[in-house]
């Protein structure tokens, strides 16, 4: 009899123990209560919870009737939502949206309270993406990691738009890589596909717009630049995105800048596709690139001849760009020859009409089109910071014309281009017909209607990344735009009447256009000492400015 009750015993503690090993195996993997079973065209997509601050979160993407979207419950112990035991089967429309409400469960005897809310996103398209490992560990954990997987694209009506295998997602980007836990990603298909209508291809570019509180930017940037004629701007689209099952935010599907009949459509043999990138980033990597005898450098993205004729090529342009006749010396070539100056104008007007931080420096494109034996500005790329999001450029910058790029070795094409008569004068005229009617309908209802597309998917956005008001950010960027659009009016209209301060300050060259007569306010005078970069002399930003200058400004220990 002792030994039936042992074993009765062992039994118990047995089934107990294997269930608390159930219990904790669920708890580790799944780390919330319940997971949502969405309808989805021809299937379902599950997707967990997330938690953050004791609230657990069901982010719901736009497509899904809230009716049919159906919770599973993952622990064994109970789980109640505002006292209402929930068993799985119950539907996610039975609960308020964007409320938070008490969730209470139960484990080991042990009662917790913490809170859920339900949210739906905007009528945008959905993209899932399960990875092979199931999990982001291995891609995340280096840029150049790389991992197959899978994916499911649904349109905002839930219609699947395509469902593809992925041979390689990998991390890309620098700055939003290296500084923000919002990853940007590459995505490499096994074949290609025409993904929202943007055309067939097998490489695409997920946009983390990490600094773009408006995340509207890029999308915003890139319509206005095909509404211009800036040829081959890529296309996007906004997705709220799915890794592995768990909400990863607001993103933007992009084509990638690639020379394509689908993209930058030019002849492959002979011509080519480059950047402007800064080369101290770019030292040591693995990639085609080459430095100008002005120290600018060009990353190489497509390459239809050598590297040698591509340098060749690009430098007969600087070359004859600064020369003082503007021919080249080697081929007696003008300027004006060697580029196509229109789409030169178009690009550096995108920049100054936007207030581009980083305008003729970081991720700026161009290509030679053997065809036409010209250089082309464009394809448009990497504008999320625009309209003084940084908080840092007041409405006067003038962000295509700096001279130097990082350094006084390191001279930009677009300063001298701008101090030709022809260029100028190209810029002028865009400016007033094309591009100033079109900025003035940006800031009147055009970048509401943009906010409006998304604002639901942005306020998921936000809480899962702790990102600040989308709806204040755009305000910000329409007073801006209206003030940097009466700045560009006058200076256009009489250039004479300004002088030009270029200033080197954290390591950043900028210029600025400032009323003659009138003082820098915008510069910082308190605390802060300003030299003149040629002659070391102080200079006071209080005093008027009665002539171009070049400055600096002196930290704690030069001071």
């Amino acid at each position: 009899m002792g030994r039936k009750r042992t074993a009765v015993y062992l039994m118990t503690a047995m089934l107990l123990l294997l269930l608390g090993m159930t219990e904790l195996i669920l708890i580790q993997r799944e780390n919330f209560p319940f997971s949502v079973e969405i309808p989805s065209d021809g299937g379902s997509e599950t997707i967990d919870c997330w938690r953050r601050d004791g609230c657990f979160y069901v982010f719901l993407p736009g497509y899904a009737d809230p009716n049919q979207a159906v919770l599973k419950i993952n622990w064994l112990f109970p789980v109640y939502i505002e006292d209402r035991r929930i068993g799985g089967g119950e539907v996610c429309g039975g609960f308020p949206q964007w409320e938070p409400l008490k969730l209470t469960y139960k484990k080991w005897g042990k009662t917790y309270e913490e809170t859920v809310m339900f949210t739906q996103s905007a009528r945008i398209p959905t993209l899932y993406i399960d990875t092979a490992s199931g999990s982001m560990d291995y891609i995340h954990e280096k840029k150049g990691n790389a991992e197959a997987g899978f994916l499911r694209l649904y349109t905002p009506e839930g219609a699947l738009d395509c469902a593809a295998q992925i041979s390689a997602m990998n991390g890309r980007g620098n700055s939003t890589w290296a500084d923000s836990e919002k990853k940007p990603y590459g995505l490499e298909l096994t074949q290609k596909a025409d993904l929202l209508g943007m055309g067939a291809a097998k490489k695409w570019i997920l946009l983390a717009n990490f600094f773009d509180p408006s995340n509207i930017s890029n999308k915003m940037a890139y319509d206005f630049a095909e509404a211009v004629g800036c040829a081959f701007t890529p296309e996007c689209q906004w997705v709220d995105l799915f890794l592995n099952g768990n909400y990863a935010g607001l993103y933007m599907l992009s084509e990638r800048n690639e020379v394509d009949p689908q993209r930058v459509d030019i002849a492959k043999d002979g011509s080519f596709l480059v950047s402007m990138e800064m080369g101290s980033r770019w030292r040591g990597r693995n990639y085609d690139a080459f430095f100008t005898r002005r120290r600018n450098f060009l990353r190489i993205h497509y390459a239809g001849t050598p590297t040698s004729r591509i340098s060749e090529v690009w430098q007969r342009v600087e070359d004859a760009i600064f020369a003082e006749d503007g021919l080249d010396p080697a081929t007696g070539k003008r300027w004006d020859a060697l580029i196509d100056v229109d789409s030169w104008a178009r690009q550096f007007l995108l920049w100054d009409v936007f207030a581009e931080y980083d305008a003729a420096t970081l991720s700026k494109f161009f290509y030679y089109d053997s065809r036409k034996d010209q250089i082309f500005g464009g394809p448009v790329w990497d504008m999320d910071n625009i309209l003084n999001q940084s908080g840092l450029l007041p409405p006067n910058i003038l962000a295509s014309e700096r001279r130097y790029i990082w350094n006084r070795d390191e001279e930009s094409m677009f300063y001298k281009l701008y101090q030709k008569d022809s260029f100028r004068e190209t810029v002028k005229r865009l400016y007033r017909e094309e591009y100033r009617p079109l900025l003035l309908e940006l800031a009147d209802t055009g970048m509401d209607r943009y906010l409006a597309r998304i604002q639901s998917a942005a306020a998921q956005n936000c809480i899962r990344w702790g990102m600040s008001s989308p709806e204040e950010a755009v305000r910000r960027q329409k007073d801006y735009l209206l003030e940097h659009i009466a700045f560009l009016d006058e200076y256009w209209a009489a250039e004479e009447d300004y002088c030009v301060l270029e200033v080197l300050a954290e390591q950043q060259w900028r210029s600025y256009a400032v009323r003659r007569g009138e003082p820098a306010e915008f510069l910082p005078a308190e605390g802060v000492v300003w030299q003149d970069y040629e002659t070391g002399e102080p200079f006071d930003v209080r005093a008027p400015v009665t002539q171009n200058r070049v400055i600096r400004k002196i930290d704690n220990e030069e001071a």
